[in-house]
């Protein structure tokens, strides 16, 4: 064999074993954020998870509307329920951006994994979704709140009013006698 071929290869072969040398070995799982913060009351609102990796990158699973970066599970309760219940949750799914406009609460589970296989812990998102209008409290009126109870800001207020007109009428009644009487000042 020629010593130039020798040479080449042996070159080569030291190029390969200093890139692999080189190479990072990845170990970090990816982490994911959410765009709200957890145990927020809502009308409606647009949940986006998103997957970031610095190293080997995020893997992605086919979803119904293309490919993502999170897996998620979904456990829908009535208002009020007990936060947590019991884990009642459905498979794990591509997660894509989901509009929440049903009234409930939504304890979301999720996590993402990257090429080289790292996967993150499992996190938990509440979020809360009530699109009922506020009630407001029933006006008070004549002095009676709710139930026939006294209202004291409203009957303090009337028994000031009585009093002005009584002592104007008093007043008034006192200057007309006096000028009755020829008491004129």
């Amino acid at each position: 064999m020629n010593i130039k071929r020798l040479a080449a290869v042996f070159l080569l072969f030291l190029l390969f074993l200093a890139s692999v040398a080189s190479a990072e070995v990845d170990n970090v799982p990816p982490t994911s954020s959410v765009n709200l913060d957890s145990n927020t009351w809502l009308p409606r609102s647009l949940l986006v998870i998103s997957c970031q990796d610095l190293n080997s990158g995020c893997k992605q699973w086919e979803g119904p509307y293309g490919t993502y970066s999170v897996k998620y599970r979904n456990q829908k309760l009535p208002i009020n329920a007990c936060t947590p219940c019991p884990a009642s949750f459905g498979d794990w799914e591509p997660f894509y951006p989901v509009y929440f406009s049903t009234n409930g609460q939504y304890h979301i589970e999720f996590y993402s994994e990257d090429n080289a296989g790292n996967v993150e812990e499992v996190k938990t998102f509440f979020l809360f979704v009530d699109q009922s209008l506020p009630t407001e409290p029933e006006p008070v009126l004549n002095g009676l709140g709710e139930q026939g109870s006294f209202d004291l800001t409203s009957l303090a207020g009337i028994v000031g009013v009585l009093i002005a007109i009584i002592a104007g009428f008093l007043f008034f009644k006192s200057k007309k006698s006096q000028e009755q009487k020829g008491g004129k000042n």
